[in-house]
């Protein structure tokens, strides 16, 4: 049976060479995006010095409406962003979260209780990064960032369904630290304990 590091190590690698390949198509599609640009500028300014008045009236308004479509496509891309983000909050909610009181934490509905070391509170009083616990917090800590972040969350989240995550604590900000402790607490559903099992 692999160990969490062994875990650990075959993701990491994985995601070195996924980010290498991903790395190259971005760098093609960029330079490939920058030439056609350049090309289109290009012919974009020297109608504008044509000769000829039709030639320049034309490529004016072609100008205007570019810029209205950039704008209305920036503006539907924006609303399609929030959109996403608002069913995606309203999909993973399976009632779970969590309510700070000093150094006790509840969480519901299982009204389960624990205690946190001042440390952790005294820290989020400075830096408001340690404590998740409502569904939209604990949605945007589901996915690790920086070292060893996204490693972790990745090994936790094939475990165990994020869905039933009620709070996620730590001694620091959950972003780039590695070897910090951070405690993710579960209410498991039957079928979600069933689903566990080897």
């Amino acid at each position: 049976m692999l160990s969490f590091f062994d875990t650990v190590v075959s993701i990491r690698s994985g995601e070195l060479m996924n980010n290498k390949m991903t790395g190259y198509v971005f760098a093609f599609m960029f330079f490939a995006a920058f030439g056609l640009l350049s090309f289109g500028l290009w012919r974009f300014v020297s109608a504008l010095r044509s000769h000829d008045p039709a030639v320049r009236g034309e490529t004016r308004r072609r100008a205007r409406v570019a810029v209205v479509c950039s704008v209305g496509m920036a503006a539907i891309l924006a609303l399609a962003a929030k959109l996403y983000t608002e069913v995606d909050l309203r999909i993973g909610d399976a009632g779970r979260f969590a309510i700070r009181q000093g150094r006790t934490i509840k969480l519901h509905p299982s009204n389960i209780t624990f205690q946190v070391p001042q440390s952790w509170v005294e820290w989020d009083s400075q830096f408001h990064n340690n404590f998740h616990l409502t569904h939209r917090e604990l949605r945007s800590v589901r996915i690790g960032h920086g070292e060893w972040d996204s490693e972790y969350a990745s090994v936790v989240n094939a475990s165990l369904p994020f869905e039933e995550c009620a709070a996620h604590v730590g001694g620091e900000g959950w972003a780039g630290k590695a070897c910090l402790l951070e405690i993710c607490r579960y209410a498991l559903t039957s079928q979600a304990c069933q689903k566990m099992r080897f």
